[in-house]
């Protein structure tokens, strides 16, 4: 009888081709992943500009945040972009200042070659005025809750968390060049609080209609808690801030229409930054503290931020 050999050996031959597939599928897979691996870096260029709303998680707040994200057109990661810190103001939020009217000017402006692209970040910092006011976050109640002050290590949320998360996870500049920070009504208190305290992180700061300039007006009990002694105030308050920090090589712009409450407070300050040698502009036109005024001055406020190279 005739021994089934053939049979025998054509199973082994099987065996021997599929672990060969096997053994080609594996270097594929690893081939593929280190060519991915290697392009992480060289996204397609956005085809149109993008507002991306993101949420992440605050160490300094322990809760999570949101924030939006302006990208612009031709967004890569093969290019590092300036980046802009916007904030919002009293009761208002980062929707709000970056409107869909005013990223529609935004890219025109850009398109035309008038404003170097940009980066822009609009953090949700609450109604905090980004100062570290409690070991933990909390907010104080209030009839209408979109004016309730909120207290917490905001100061840190802004400064450490929020840049720290942008810089990873963004195409942006991480020096103080390419840093640049600035904010409506409180967004332009708090920008002015964090870059004068900072010198060293931010190139330009921008103070649209700054409120909360006047601790004086302020009523006691926000005052107390924003300046809980002399030197707090020293540490933390603007106007203090800007008679003895160092500002050198810090751009400093102001403005404030003429019919406005803190038109006044926003003059004072500018005086003050003059007289200590500071890099700074004043500008004023007719115009109250509103939207209409705001949107008016966007194009100047982009100008500033991230003029043409």
């Amino acid at each position: 009888m005739i021994k089934p050999t053939c049979s025998i050996h054509a199973r082994g031959t099987v065996r021997s081709i599929v672990a060969m597939l096997l053994i080609l599928l594996m270097i594929l897979t690893t081939l593929t992943a280190c060519a991915i691996a290697g392009n992480s870096s060289g996204s397609a260029p956005l085809s149109q500009s993008e507002l991306r709303k993101l949420t992440f998680h605050s160490d300094a707040l322990d809760k999570e945040m949101n924030m939006n994200v302006y990208l612009p057109k031709g967004y890569s990661d093969d290019k590092k972009y300036r980046v802009l810190y916007f904030l919002h103001g009293y009761t208002s939020n980062p929707d709000v200042e970056l409107a869909a009217h005013r990223l529609v000017m935004l890219d025109e402006w850009i398109e035309q070659g008038e404003i170097e692209p940009l980066v822009i970040i609009a953090p949700n910092y609450n109604n905090s005025l980004a100062m570290n006011t409690a070991p933990k976050a909390n907010f104080f109640p209030s009839a209408h809750p979109k004016e309730a002050l909120y207290e917490g290590m905001y100061e840190d949320y802004l400064i450490k968390d929020v840049i720290g998360y942008v810089e990873e996870n963004f195409s942006v500049e991480n020096n103080r060049e390419g840093r640049v920070i600035g904010g409506i009504s409180m967004g332009g208190f708090s920008a002015l609080h964090l870059s004068f305290k900072y010198p060293d992180l931010f190139s330009r700061v921008g103070a649209h209609s700054p409120a909360f300039l006047q601790s004086d007006k302020l009523d006691p009990i926000v005052q107390k808690w924003l300046y809980p002694t002399p030197e707090a105030k020293a540490q933390n308050e603007p106007v203090s801030l800007a008679a003895g920090a160092d500002l050198k090589g810090l751009q400093i712009y102001i403005d404030s229409g003429k019919q406005d409450f803190v038109f006044e407070a926003s003059e004072y300050l500018y005086t003050i930054l003059n007289n200590h040698g500071a890099s700074v502009q004043f500008h004023s036109e007719n115009g109250d503290h509103n939207g209409e005024y705001w949107d008016g001055q966007f194009k100047n406020y982009m100008m500033f931020y991230s003029p043409k190279k």
